[in-house]
């Protein structure tokens, strides 16, 4: 972008080169006994659709192919043809480790920017979950939720994202569709066990987990973490804390703080770890809030402000479906969801990298100047291709009749 410093969009692509994406085709076999459709075209063609489609299909996949700006982006060879069931298939049968291990690189580009933002020397993940469904007419996986229908049958299927955010990377990402995973304390809890264990990392996570093995066991683990809980008596009393009571921020007092044990039967009571539960009072309403934590070495109010930061996802959520159309699942097999979620997570991140060097505000506008931006230097391309005759077009991308 002329006089700016920050990274355009041209620059970001390029962190992402082809041959950076073969290699990944080649670790992963992902082109074997594959003509046309490799594993590049494939990641270029739902990349392209993700950022430049209001609303992503098969059929705007193959709208896709007799565009020239796309064909340009794609390197596609002139008179290159392929059909609807092909695209089909390949989405729901190509190697979605391919896709995740563009993914994780990804990731690490936007670690390399400094994604996360250090609060008092720790790395804040912030880990949620979201649910997208389908007629089950449509999606035969998935799991079902609430009563079913008078005729005895649950009309509705869902599919869960879990996913962990540092604010600018996404450090994990989990479909999940078995029934098992429709609470929270198994999804949240599985996701977070496959994060990293670090020293200077904590989990932040909302009421849904609340199994307090589950606590027990992110203790054990080294893991710390950060969550808000139910009122609660049943716990065991180890310390009565004083030193932060009746300190207040902008929108919090503390009124009450204990180190407490959770005891899950009378053996355990010994074995269990122990924990912070801090109490705070709403300024303006005076409601109490409870949260829980397995670090001692903060202060209370720097524990409420840590936990605030969990809502830096949930608006990573609302981005991913309001302007991602991560609501919709172009494929209804569990392979081609999978891949489309990778993919619409490499493209949110880009952008959020693109709106972070750019020193941009909000979500909106920083997508839509990334897909204008993009769609301009296509143009310039097709320009100097042509050499300013636009009646060379067809003998440089030849498109079908």
């Amino acid at each position: 972008m002329d006089g700016q410093s920050g990274l355009s969009v041209k620059k970001l692509l390029e962190l992402l080169p082809d041959t950076l994406l073969d290699r990944f085709a080649e670790e992963h076999r992902v082109n074997r006994q594959v003509k046309k459709l490799s594993g590049q075209l494939m990641f270029k063609l739902l990349l392209y659709m993700v950022v430049c489609s209001r609303r992503g299909s098969l059929n705007t996949l193959m709208a896709f192919f007799d565009n020239v700006r796309f064909r340009l982006f794609a390197g596609l060879s002139p008179g290159f043809e392929t059909r609807r069931n092909s695209v089909a298939d390949r989405l729901g049968h190509i190697e979605a480790t391919y896709f995740e291990a563009v993914l994780a690189h990804t990731s690490a580009l936007c670690e390399q920017q400094g994604s996360f933002e250090a609060y008092r020397g720790y790395k804040v993940h912030r880990f949620d979950s979201t649910m997208v469904h389908l007629s089950a007419r449509l999606l035969s996986l998935g799991m079902v939720v609430g009563r079913k229908g008078k005729d005895g049958e649950h009309h509705v299927k869902h599919v869960k994202f879990s996913i962990g955010f540092d604010g600018l990377a996404v450090k994990e990402a989990q479909v999940q569709h078995e029934q098992t995973f429709v609470a929270d304390d198994v999804a949240l809890a599985d996701v977070i066990r496959r994060s990293a264990v670090s020293a200077d990392s904590v989990a932040v996570f909302d009421r849904g987990l609340k199994k307090r093995q589950a606590f027990a066991d992110f203790s054990r683990e080294g893991r710390l973490f950060v969550t808000r809980c139910n009122p609660t008596k049943t716990f065991i009393l180890v310390e009565e804390l004083s030193q932060s009571v009746g300190k207040v921020s902008q929108t919090l007092e503390i009124v009450a703080e204990r180190v407490i044990r959770f005891a899950n039967g009378v053996s355990q009571k010994k074995t269990m770890p122990c924990f912070r539960l801090i109490v705070a009072q709403k300024l303006d309403s005076g409601e109490q809030l409870f949260f829980l934590t397995n670090i001692f070495d903060l202060d209370a109010l720097e524990i409420t402000e840590i936990y605030k930061k969990r809502w830096d996802i949930e608006v990573f959520f609302r981005f991913l479906k309001q302007e991602l159309n991560f609501t919709h699942l172009v494929s209804r097999t569990l392979n081609g969801i999978k891949v489309m979620a990778c993919v619409t997570l490499i493209a949110a991140m880009l952008i959020l990298l693109y709106r972070k060097t750019n020193q941009l505000k909000g979500y909106k506008i920083p997508k839509l100047r990334f897909e204008n931006e993009l769609e301009t230097e296509l143009i310039k391309e097709l320009i100097i291709l042509c050499n300013g005759d636009p009646n060379r077009l067809g003998s440089i991308i030849q498109l079908r009749e």
